[in-house]
């Protein structure tokens, strides 16, 4: 069994103005070109010949050329470019002319196991925090960049209204290079000849970007307390790997995603080295699973890393570039992978060590952080909830609120008591307790939870696991339905809708800066869903869903049943903390009072709440989940 993560291949830059001069007319701003399709195409074929070749597989993988659903499962953000690429590469992987991809997708607001601009802790790191993050990189762009050459370059990008602020030449330099880097995939950099000269600069401050948002450091007690930004993800594929030694089902998991989730995600196996932070279009990280064949209780897990490059006919074909991978023996000491591989337990040591040492650790922010957010304290302040503070309240429910105040799933405002609008009673909701909190449900079917576990219900809708596990529900805000639920699939990537719900990004939304920008987000944005319900089964905790309700599991992997009774087992329980059982109870950002901020975390050793909700295989099954359109969205954004 083998798993793929990969970047989308190359696109046009992601810029609001002068787009015609900037992006051409044959693609818009934003999209995935000619030579992003062929590029994501030759990974596709790489894994073919690679998964088919019996000197390396006892059988092929893929013996036919025909598409089949049943032998891989992809999943891509919900973004036009991600599920376009997502449907290439399973072109290089089936060339038959029957060819009707499924590719599932989330909204991008709300998925945390391939975006990581809705973890919160990135979200602080990356936009609500600028004199921090300029502090970080305007010495490299010194180091490397001169204003004037700035702003020669700037005219051959078309962005000179974006760089007339010397204080603000951080955010110039990371558009520029987001321009400056669609130029060199289309072959019009040359032509550009100010904005050429600058690029190894540019280079340079966009991988101090990478690094300052995204590395992990196990001795500053924010990134124990956060840990790295792709544990959702690092995490899933763990369990995917348990439940495939337990019954086997699919031979290959494919997500499509952005240069924002490639790179957490081998820092989370251990590189943060200079090729990490320099991800190239369509950059991949292969995760294969290995049996020994000569003593079938050994298991292994061999890395490999590459990305597409163009050779002289003109084609594209896969070159591997490595990964410095590390392991933790059962001693607590950390090697380096010998040829990317590492036992299996030893691989899960490396994984875990980054893991959150809170339990919803990755709701941590600093003060700094959290009031640029601009949250309402509560509906008293009388003030809406902004675009970024929607998606930290839904991500971190527990954490949203006062004591004694309770989270509207209508409005994502924290009302007094059990008063929330907008939500009927239901008697029949039923909500998870954990070993370290209990919850309660109120007249109307609203959930108050423990600063430890996580969980909202309504009367007519709650989201369950599906291949990330992730939780959440509201009348509003989140339905599991696979009658409203939908299927993103095509051959061209277009997200295919029901008659209740529509999808598909539209290039009108906001776009931004960086390596990886953003395309807009959809009016109501949807989800894939499976015709069936769902259980997840996790390698390490437990999420159980219905579509009645959603329940949290305890750090022991126990579940809440619903009133449908669907629940989802865990095969191991839930383990530690990092390999060095860190947990800082002097952990306190914030100078507010503890009694109402919503992200001051108690040392809870060994609990992994929301990591074990955020975890989930998808074994064939995936909930839909139609999830409301705020009406704010990133003024800024990196995919």
């Amino acid at each position: 069994m083998v798993q793929v993560v990969h970047r989308h291949g190359a696109r046009s830059a992601l810029i609001n103005d002068n787009t015609t001069e900037i992006c051409g007319t044959l693609y818009p701003c934003g999209e995935l070109t000619g030579e992003g399709v062929e590029m994501v195409r030759a990974i596709g074929e790489f894994a073919r010949s690679r998964y088919n070749d019996l000197s390396l597989v006892e059988s092929p993988l893929f013996p036919s050329t025909q598409y089949n659903s049943s032998l891989v499962y992809t999943r891509s953000t919900h973004t036009q470019r991600t599920i376009q690429s997502a449907t290439a590469f399973l072109r290089g992987l089936f060339q038959d002319d029957y060819f009707y991809p499924v590719v599932y997708s989330r909204n991008r607001t709300t998925d945390m196991l391939l975006s990581t601009d809705a973890v919160p802790s990135v979200m602080g790191r990356s936009w609500l925090d600028n004199p921090a993050l300029y502090a970080a990189l305007n010495p490299v762009i010194d180091e490397h960049l001169s204003w004037d050459a700035i702003q020669s370059a700037a005219k051959d990008a078309w962005i000179e209204g974006l760089c007339t602020d010397f204080n603000a030449r951080t955010s110039c330099v990371l558009y520029m290079y987001d321009v400056a880097a669609a130029f060199e995939a289309a072959g019009r950099l040359d032509n550009a000849t100010n904005l050429k000269a600058v690029y190894p600069g540019l280079m340079e401050v966009n991988a101090a970007w990478f690094k300052y948002v995204f590395s992990w450091n196990h001795t500053s007690k924010l990134d124990l307390t956060q840990g790295s930004a792709s544990q959702n993800l690092a995490q899933t594929m763990l369990a995917n790997i348990n439940a495939h030694r337990l019954s086997p089902s699919y031979n290959m998991f494919e997500y499509s995603a952005h240069d924002t989730t490639v790179v957490p995600l081998a820092v989370t196996f251990g590189d943060q080295g200079n090729t990490t932070m320099r991800p190239p279009f369509a950059v991949t990280i292969f995760v294969e699973l290995l049996q020994d064949t000569a003593d079938a209780s050994g298991w292994y897990v061999r890395l490999i890393r590459g990305n597409p490059v163009k050779i002289a006919n003109g084609t594209y074909v896969f070159r591997q570039t490595g990964i410095e991978a590390h392991c933790i023996d059962a001693a607590g000491i950390r090697y380096r992978a010998s040829a990317g591989i590492c036992p299996l337990d030893d691989f899960r040591r490396m994984v875990d060590y980054s893991r959150p040492a809170v339990a919803e650790g990755h709701c941590a922010m600093t003060q700094a952080q959290y009031s640029n957010m601009g949250c309402p304290r509560t509906i008293a302040d009388n003030k809406p909830v902004p675009s970024r503070c929607w998606i930290y309240r839904y991500a971190c429910p527990s954490k949203a609120c006062p004591v004694t105040y309770i989270l509207s799933a209508a409005d994502h405002q924290c009302y007094p008591g059990a008063g929330i609008p907008n939500s009927s009673s239901s008697s029949d909701v039923t909500t998870a307790s954990s070993s370290e909190g209990t919850t309660t449900s109120s007249s109307e079917g609203t959930t108050a939870s423990s600063s430890d576990v996580t969980t909202a219900s309504s009367s007519e809708g709650t989201t369950a696991s599906s291949s990330e596990g992730t939780t959440a529900s509201s009348s509003d805000v989140t339905t599991a339905s696979s009658s409203e639920g939908i299927t993103a699939s095509s051959s061209e990537g277009t997200t295919a809708s029901s008659s209740d719900v529509t999808t598909a990004s539209s290039s009108e939304g906001t776009t931004t800066s960086s390596s990886e920008g953003t395309t807009a987000s959809s009016s109501d944005v949807t989800t894939a869903s499976s015709s069936e319900g769902t259980t997840a089964s996790s390698s390490e905790g437990t999420t159980a869903s219905s579509s009645d309700v959603t329940t949290a599991s305890s750090s022991e992997g126990t579940t809440a049943s619903s009133s449908e009774g669907i629940t989802a087992s865990s095969s191991e329980g839930t383990t530690a903390s990092s390999s060095e059982g860190t947990s800082s109870s002097d952990v306190s950002f914030f100078k507010e009072p503890a009694s109402w901020m919503p992200h001051v975390f108690s040392p809870k050793k060994g609990r992994h709440i929301a990591a074990d909700i955020l975890r989930g295989v998808p074994n064939g099954f995936t909930v839909g989940a139609v999830v409301r359109k705020h009406d704010e969205y990133y003024s800024r954004h990196r995919q």
